[in-house]
């Protein structure tokens, strides 16, 4: 018998993800990304663990302060 791959190739995950337009406005470093949690999607800082700012989505816009 053939020994099982432990894991899935990787080639079709994306090389890049896209930049986002919106910058962070807590800490003016990262990006803001839209995250799909298991209570609902919101926006995340892309520099977690640094900052853990988060936004609420409103149709896939960040509600921002």
């Amino acid at each position: 018998t053939e020994p099982k791959p432990s894991a899935a190739p990787m080639e079709h995950m994306k090389k890049a993800k896209e930049k986002s337009p919106w910058l962070c406005p807590h800490c003016r470093e990262g990006s803001l990304q839209l995250v799909h949690g298991r209570n609902g999607d919101f926006w995340g800082c892309t520099n977690y663990p640094n900052c853990t700012a988060t936004y609420d989505d409103a149709k896939g816009r960040p509600v921002l302060p």
